[in-house]
C-alpha cells in the first residue's frame, strides 16, 4: 500500500514521524513527572486539593528573595529607592493614625 503514495505523500509522512516522536516523548516525561510529584496533604477542614508540587515552598522563598534583593540592589544603583522611613506623602495619614 505504500508504494500506491504518491512522492509528495511520502515526503510528508517522513517529515511528520519526528515531530510526532518529540510529542509522544514530551507526553511520556509529563505523565511520569505527574506520577511521581508530591500533592498537599488534606486540608483542616477535610478539604482534599490535590496539586502537582513541582518547586518546594522553601525553593519558592529563597527564589523570591533572591529577585528581590537583584531588584532592589538594581534599583539602589539607580538611586531610585526611598531611602526615608516614611514617605512624605504618608505622614499625614501616618500622624492621623497616631491620635487618639
Amino acid at each position: 500500500m505504500v508504494s500506491d503514495l504518491s512522492p509528495a505523500s511520502r515526503i510528508h509522512r517522513v517529515a511528520l514521524a519526528p515531530k510526532l516522536l518529540a510529542m509522544s516523548l514530551a507526553a511520556v516525561a509529563i505523565l511520569q513527572l505527574s506520577g511521581c510529584a508530591s500533592t498537599t496533604e488534606p486540608g483542616a477542614i477535610g478539604a482534599e486539593h490535590k496539586l502537582l508540587l513541582l518547586v518546594s515552598s522553601e525553593d519558592m522563598d529563597n527564589m523570591s528573595a533572591q529577585s528581590y534583593a537583584k531588584l532592589r540592589d538594581e534599583a539602589a544603583r539607580k538611586a531610585a529607592l526611598n531611602t526615608e522611613s516614611l514617605h512624605p506623602i504618608m505622614m499625614p495619614l501616618y500622624e492621623a493614625a497616631r491620635r487618639p
